[in-house]
């Protein structure tokens, strides 16, 4: 778990200061996508929680960057993709076409 604390906090700070330098909202929002692997592989590498890295390394982001770069990423975020709704939506019961279980029932 320490090396999971750690690692975050390193990566945090590094993210800090690398996106705080960044004028264009763009190439901001897309190191907002590679940090959290950044913070994930290598803690992974040595057994410990790759999640809690993630999660230590962006609890202070947010409060730090720019009015800008927080709204550029809000709206990023809030995106919807084409088909992420239908493909990610979980299924409303078991015996609904095309869910595991429905084969059997005979509702496939």
């Amino acid at each position: 778990m320490a090396v999971a604390v750690v690692v975050g906090l390193v990566v945090g700070q590094v993210d800090v200061r690398l996106r705080g330098r960044l004028s264009d909202p763009v190439l901001n929002t897309a190191v907002s996508f590679v940090i959290p692997f950044v913070a994930f592989v290598p803690v992974e590498e040595f057994h410990a929680s790759g999640v809690l890295a993630v999660v230590v390394t962006g609890h202070e982001t947010p409060r730090i960057l720019r009015a800008q770069d927080r709204l550029t990423e809000a709206a990023n975020w809030r995106t919807p993709r084409p088909g992420w709704t239908e493909t990610m939506r979980a299924p409303t019961s078991m015996t609904e076409p095309g869910t595991p279980g429905a084969a059997a029932r005979g509702r496939a």
